[in-house]
């Protein structure tokens, strides 16, 4: 069970991050121009946004999984 929520974690973050930090640099330097304060505060939003979006993805994956799992038997 550790082995599957350190996997878990591993994709969530990782993922997570990556998409936080692509959405960043595409996004962040047109709020930067306006408010500095809004730059940092959209930083916090945007990564921690990716990584609940991404662990409400892994969660359907892995229901969508055992679902199948479960109509073969």
């Amino acid at each position: 069970m550790n082995l599957k929520k350190a996997f878990k974690d591993l994709i969530v973050k990782g993922i997570g991050a990556f998409i936080g930090i692509k959405i960043i640099t595409i996004a962040l330097p047109e709020v930067f121009q306006y408010n500095e304060v809004l730059g940092l505060f959209a930083i916090v939003v945007i990564v921690s946004g990716s990584f609940v979006c991404m662990e409400k993805f892994y969660d359907g994956c892995s229901w969508l999984i055992n679902a199948s799992k479960n109509e073969k038997q």
